[in-house]
């Protein structure tokens, strides 16, 4: 699905006041882009049954701009290190913007040398050294697990979206905010 459809799709579902979730996994990594709507409110728990009152979420960011962060990622920085973007998310875009590029153009031409080619343009494009996420073999291996899903991923990661998915219904607790990343190689 290129990411005209994917966008499209996720400002008709906030639009209609639901919940949009865009999940996928590679390899031992996973990548979880939520956007909740703007009026989406909940109550944060303060002990045992006791909760606030209704808040919204803060800040506030539609699924567009976390697309359009893609083209940015040199200004998106590592919550904890703060020296970068989390490599996990920039794989991500780096995977999605492949996708798309191959689904746009009708390209046939699908293997690692014209993924680390796309993705080296792709990184210099959005203001990062074209060896962040490695040289070429680790390019080829990105290759390798792009389309890969492995069941212990999927299933960690199902698993927090799922505790997601009823915080978000039931408005009971802080719910994600945008991006949930996972590295099953870091833990």
């Amino acid at each position: 699905m290129s990411q005209k459809d994917i966008l499209r799709m996720a400002e008709a579902t906030t639009k209609a006041d639901g919940k949009f979730m865009l999940v996928d996994t590679f390899g031992m990594y996973g990548c979880a882009m939520i956007d909740l709507g703007p009026k989406h409110q909940f109550r944060q728990e303060k002990g045992k049954d006791k909760l606030s009152d209704l808040k919204a979420i803060q800040p506030y960011v539609p699924f567009s701009q976390m697309m359009a962060a893609g083209n940015q990622l040199h200004q998106i920085t590592d919550r904890w290190h703060k020296n970068g973007p989390p490599k996990v998310l920039v794989m991500y875009f780096a995977i999605l913007h492949y996708r798309n590029i191959i689904i746009t153009n009708h390209q046939d031409q699908q293997n690692s040398q014209h993924f680390s080619k796309i993705t080296q343009q792709y990184l210099k494009h959005s203001g990062l050294d074209t060896q962040y996420l490695g040289d070429e073999k680790q390019l080829d291996y990105l290759y390798t697990i792009s389309n890969a899903q492995v069941s212990p991923v999927c299933a960690v990661l199902g698993g927090v979206l799922g505790n997601e998915v009823i915080k978000a219904i039931s408005g009971k607790g802080q719910p994600a905010n945008n991006v949930l990343l996972f590295d099953g190689m870091d833990g």
